[in-house]
């Protein structure tokens, strides 16, 4: 046979053809090309006649690539010889293109009853985009379904699992039940697709990648517990990736081959005999039941992790199911059930769930090393023996009884520490201090704000929350608890016990509600320029409100720029104001500013007097009366008064009355008048009026 192979469909989905044919394809059309006189014969297998023709009635494979052995392949009359294979090579995997065009409902099945010689003159050259081109004409829904199923293999009998040419991973096709032992090789997936497989002899899985090998069925993205495997035995071999049983599981026993990387049990297992696995890490998220006997036992060696969220019980009610762990560390989580649990004595274990009849050890003493059982918090466990330390959590209502042989055992006790009873913040200069009450055993203390990461303030009872709440005004949840020497995370180190062997854990928290506020910065810089006043913006400010000489002119926007400006001409009155501005913002967790204030006196232009003078001939005298206006303080009264000889002189007057007699003054004389300020208001513009007899 040749080196190698060619299949119709290779590992990348591209069509092959024997390496001896010189035909490619030139067109779509041309897509398939026989050779002259190279037409179907009538013994050349047609549509649906695949899985019936027998190994007699093939055809004779090439002469290059034969599968058969050497020899004659007619006998005397001409008739075919029968066909014997070659057992050193494998069979070849031709692709049945008649299922992919009769049927939409089942991708191509890769087993040994598609098998087809391929005679030197009866080979096809077929060009993979001349393929896909007609099968998207004709087939019009075939190609969406082959690169759904690029990649699979389909299995329908134990040959299959040989066949990995052209996948990536195994589809069951059909409820399958193989008598003998079968290898799931390559790290191949295990695609259940809802059904089950049945091994009369020794199921071997073999990660040999680096990444996870699933047993299941998937489902999308995902792998589900749908289907099922049953074998007399099961042994799995990983010694580089993770390897997962997701779909339940039977057996008489389950075993590594050698030690593995990662074993994930995410399924029900049930197993008739012994489990005996070797791993660095292994997962129980699915629960595991033993049948009876003396050999119904799990037994974990070497493992670092092993974590078990699950239940490991008898199926049979007065044989309990007992669980071994061999130079293994053990954490059995809150959600985790065994019904008894032995240690060597190089193993620890964690429990946090419940061990339903006792922990004990087992086995000759490991010369430098002593087993360790921590009883944790939810922890649930009749009795402890022999275990050279036990790591005990104090807490109502449990009981348990632990026993030792000899003198050597040792118990650490846990206690939790309390809440601290009080809790409060102090302002002080420029920062916001948490402080909690001081709690006994405690080593340290933890500070959270609004349910955030826990902040440890180290010895300390205080910490500074200052930067934690600046960032966000209101009301602030602040926490604040005792640190202790012993964590959950560690459960194995006990070496800060003190010498009455008590270690204490962290308490619960202790928090009080504290609404920060800000109090914006008091508005600087005033200034009056006419009757604009202007100010720098302050910072969160969202508006400011001014009054003058205590009127409210509204609400003034604050801006974006460095200054505000105001215009306050129609509040300013002549004279002194007085002029305030307070900065608001639209947060009610940030307080308004304290008040800013300024002055400003506004000088003001007495307006030009309005005057009336009229003589009284009966009398002699000329009456001035002048219209009072504010801010006119006196008013100067300036007219030129003539003698019987003739001569005249200027009078000038002041007078604060606005009506007031002039003797000797006649009908057609002028008298000017200027009103006359103290202090803001300027001097008015003369009035000048001529005295009129009077009506």
């Amino acid at each position: 046979m040749d080196d190698e192979k060619k299949y119709p469909f290779d590992g990348d989905g591209s069509v092959g053809a024997d390496e001896s044919s010189d035909l490619q394809p030139t067109s779509a059309n041309d897509a398939v090309v026989f050779e002259e006189d190279d037409a179907p014969s009538e013994n050349t297998p047609q549509d649906g006649d695949t899985a019936e023709k027998t190994d007699d009635e093939n055809v004779p494979a090439d002469e290059e690539g034969s599968a058969l052995s050497d020899g004659p392949t007619r006998d005397e009359d001409g008739e075919p010889l029968p066909k014997v294979y070659d057992e050193s090579d494998t069979e070849p995997i031709v692709y049945d293109e008649s299922e992919a065009e009769t049927s939409v409902a089942e991708a191509p099945k890769l087993t040994p009853k598609h098998k087809e010689g391929m005679g030197k003159k009866k080979k096809i050259a077929i060009a993979c985009v001349a393929f896909l081109l007609i099968a998207a004409i004709v087939l019009g829904i075939s190609l969406p379904i082959y690169f759904a199923n690029r990649g699979k293999i389909f299995v329908s009998s134990a040959e299959d699992f040989l066949n990995y040419d052209g996948g990536t991973y195994f589809v069951l096709d059909i409820d399958l039940t193989v008598d003998g032992d079968v290898t799931v090789g390559r790290g191949y997936n295990l695609d259940l697709n809802g059904h089950t497989l049945t091994v009369n002899g020794t199921l071997t899985f073999e990660n040999t990648g680096e990444g996870d090998m699933y047993v299941g069925t998937l489902d999308g993205d995902s792998w589900t517990a749908q289907g099922s495997v049953t074998a007399t035995a099961i042994v799995v071999a990983s010694p580089a990736g993770t390897f997962r049983f997701c779909a339940p599981t039977v057996a008489d026993s389950i075993s590594t081959s050698s030690a593995a990387t990662a074993i994930r049990f995410d399924s029900t297992v049930v197993s008739n005999g012994p489990i005996d696995i070797e791993a660095h890490t292994v997962v129980v998220n699915g629960s595991i039941s033993f049948g009876e006997g003396e050999a119904a036992k799990a037994t974990f060696t070497n493992v670092s992790s092993l974590t078990i969220n699950a239940a490991i019980t008898s199926a049979v009610a007065d044989d309990p199911a007992e669980v071994y762990l061999s130079a293994s560390t053990a954490y059995v989580n809150a959600s985790g059930k065994l019904d008894a649990l032995y240690l060597s004595h190089d193993s620890k274990a964690a429990v946090f769930g419940t061990v339903s009849s006792l922990v004990s050890s087992y086995g000759d003493p490991v010369e430098g090393s002593s087993n360790l059982l921590a009883l944790l918090d939810t922890y649930s466990c009749p009795a402890v023996v022999d275990v050279d330390a036990v790591v005990l959590e104090r807490k109502e209502g449990s009981s348990v009884s632990v026993t030792f042989t000899d003198d050597n055992g040792r118990i650490v006790y846990i206690e939790r520490l309390s809440a601290p009873l009080d809790i409060n913040v102090n302002p002080g200069n420029n920062a916001l201090v948490a402080t909690a009450a001081e709690v006994s055993g405690a080593v340290g203390y933890e500070f959270s704000v609004d349910g955030g990461e826990w902040l440890s303030a180290g010895g300390a009872n205080e910490y500074d929350v200052t930067e934690l709440l600046r960032s966000q005004t209101g009301a602030h949840l602040i926490s604040a608890r005792a640190v202790g020497n012993y964590s959950y995370d560690e459960p194995f180190d006990i070496s800060a016990a003190d010498e009455g062997g008590i270690l204490y854990i962290t308490g619960e928290s202790v928090s009080c509600e504290y609404v920060y506020q800000i109090t914006l910065s008091t508005p600087t810089s005033l200034n009056m320029s006419g009757n604009t006043l202007t100010f720098s913006n302050v910072s969160f400010a969202d508006y400011y409100t001014v009054t003058v000489n205590g009127v409210d002119t509204g609400r003034h926007d604050a801006g974006d720029g460095e200054t505000v400006s105001v215009d306050l001409s129609q509040y300013l009155n002549v004279g002194s104001n007085s002029i305030r501005v307070t900065a608001h913002s639209d947060n009610p967790d940030i307080l308004s500013s304290d008040e800013a204030m300024t002055s400003v006196v506004v000088r003001g232009q007495l307006s030009a007097p309005s005057v009336t003078a009229t003589y009284d001939p009966n009398t002699g005298l000329t009456t001035v009366t002048i219209t009072e206006q504010d801010g006119a303080a006196t008013y100067k009264v300036e007219y030129l008064l003539t003698d019987t000889q003739g001569s005249s002189r200027r009078i000038v007057t002041y007078t604060s009355a606005p009506t007031f007699n002039i003797s000797g003054l006649g009908v057609g004389s002028q008298i000017t008048v200027t009103a006359e300020a103290n202090g803001v208001y300027g001097q008015s513009s003369p009035t000048t009026v001529t005295v009129i007899a009077a009506q």
